[in-house]
């Protein structure tokens, strides 16, 4: 970490430390001072956190906490079984309810369960009955993630995996048949109302690389998308609808930095070991939160003039995200077995 970014880092742990424990996100802060506590919070009942997007990053920080091979993972408690049990039920009933097409993708009924609520995707989908039937492949991506993570916290547990992972298989394998574009080199998602996938400026096309979805091919290919249509001088890291879009005034904010999409951007980024960008990423939010705050959403282009945060600051959730940015290593055992 850059010394001149230590007091942001600083700032960051005392909004923590100030506000009540909302898992899943104050549970990204403390797995660096306070193992365990996301796990205590639980109660044993994983279902009641946050929308369904938000509920599969349970798993994924349970494996940050109890799987690291470093001398600070504490040991697994006793009721860590009975929680990954419960995980694990809870991602079956997912693909029992929600895979229409029984080809190992559950959809999205509502923007509002997506961790991007207002890509532009979500405009040109169709609408049967006050429901959307999205394949998402940001949402795919998490729930692929998730359940790699409850492979290995399985295993911790001794738990049974044998259904989950057949699922799991014919996810990762219907992503790269149906939502993979080989054109442009990005997964997009899919109406199954119509059958069609959906092309759109969103950074949600990239963001499969936090999963074990594509090859290093497809990653070096997203990789490229990123870069040429996101990244520019002049703008905060990452807008979420690219800098190639034209200005829509319907669409005012919905290109806006988002803190967690940058989080997991990071930790996809260091899964296909782009260090250097992982790098800069992180360098930049930093500098972006240091100077204007703990805002929920930035603007991305960067001015001399007026705030660029968006709405309300001093949100927990951006601080606890900046806090495992910074303090993470950038080869973080959990994410290269």
């Amino acid at each position: 970490m850059e010394t001149l970014q230590r007091p942001v880092v600083d700032a960051a742990w005392y909004l923590v430390d100030k506000n009540s424990f909302v898992p899943p996100w104050s549970g990204v802060a403390t797995l660096h001072r306070a193992p365990g506590k996301l796990l205590n919070s639980l109660s044993n009942n994983p279902f009641s956190i946050g929308n369904p997007s938000e509920r599969l990053l349970v798993p994924i920080l349970l494996w940050m906490e109890y799987g690291a091979t470093t001398e600070t993972a504490p040991t697994p408690p006793n009721h860590l079984q009975a929680v990954v049990q419960g995980l694990i039920q809870q991602q079956l009933a997912w693909y029992r309810d929600r895979d229409i097409g029984e080809d190992g993708m559950p959809c999205l009924h509502y923007a509002s369960e997506s961790l991007l609520p207002d890509a532009p995707y979500w405009e040109d989908m169709e609408v049967q009955e006050g429901r959307y039937s999205v394949q998402e492949p940001l949402h795919l991506s998490l729930l692929v993630w998730s359940n790699e993570c409850l492979f290995r916290l399985a295993g911790l547990t001794r738990c049974s995996i044998d259904d989950l992972l057949e699922r799991h298989e014919l996810t990762v394998f219907s992503m790269n048949d149906l939502l993979w574009d080989t054109e442009y080199g990005i997964f997009l998602p899919r109406d199954t109302y119509c059958g069609d996938t959906v092309l759109t400026g969103s950074i949600g096309g990239v963001l499969p690389l936090i999963a074990d979805v594509g090859d290093q091919g497809q990653a070096e290919d997203m990789r490229a998308i990123l870069e040429a249509n996101f990244i520019e001088e002049g703008h905060y890291w990452v807008p979420r609808v690219s800098l190639a879009t034209e200005d829509d005034p319907g669409t005012f904010h919905k290109d806006a930095v988002d803190p967690v999409i940058n989080w997991l951007l990071y930790y996809g980024l260091m899964r296909y070991d782009f260090d250097d960008l992982s790098i800069r990423l992180r360098t930049d939010m930093g500098n972006l939160i240091g100077e204007y705050g703990f805002y929920a959403h930035f603007e991305h282009t960067q001015s001399i003039l007026g705030n660029r945060g968006i709405g309300n600051g001093q949100q927990p959730k951006t601080a606890a995200i900046l806090v495992d940015i910074m303090e993470r290593s950038l080869q973080h055992p959990c994410f290269f077995e």
